[in-house]
């Protein structure tokens, strides 16, 4: 079982989140890469695809800002669109890791959508979505305040 919880800054609408590790391939960035990085992922149901927005590509994974405002530089990139309109993503094979209770790591194979830089999307956080979150029962108790991936 993985913990998560949701989030006191935003009590009237607090996301629950979830702490995973994620490692990009440097198949898909076009920079010699590789590192190991923790994200806060809000749980998105909503959402088919897991995605790492600007904040965390940045900060977290070191990605050079210019190459997530260059779509040219990047093997692929494609267009998606969900509740807060439309955006570029970069596809990127990945590895995510989550710590069980029992202290043991589980690693899921796949792949995140990197974002691309935008005036409008600079602090959006990274969103887990249902390509993961399809591995999992996932349980929200509000009452609780509790969040868990079984």
């Amino acid at each position: 079982m993985i913990e998560g919880y949701f989030d006191p800054r935003r009590p009237e609408t607090p996301f629950p989140r979830i702490l995973a590790r994620v490692l990009l391939s440097s198949a898909g960035i076009p920079v010699p890469f590789s590192r190991w990085f923790y994200v806060e992922f809000p749980i998105d149901t909503g959402a088919s695809r897991t995605t790492l927005h600007p904040r965390d590509a940045l900060r977290g994974a070191g990605i050079p800002e210019v190459l997530l405002r260059q779509p040219e530089m990047w093997p692929q990139s494609s267009s998606l669109r969900g509740i807060g309109g439309g955006a570029v993503y970069f596809p990127v094979p990945a590895t995510h890791a989550f710590t069980q209770t029992d202290g043991q790591e589980l690693t899921i194979e796949g792949r995140i959508e990197v974002a691309q830089l935008n005036a409008g999307n600079s602090q959006i956080p990274s969103l887990l979505g249902g390509d993961i979150l399809q591995h999992f029962k996932v349980t929200m108790d509000w009452p609780s305040r509790s969040v868990t991936l079984e």
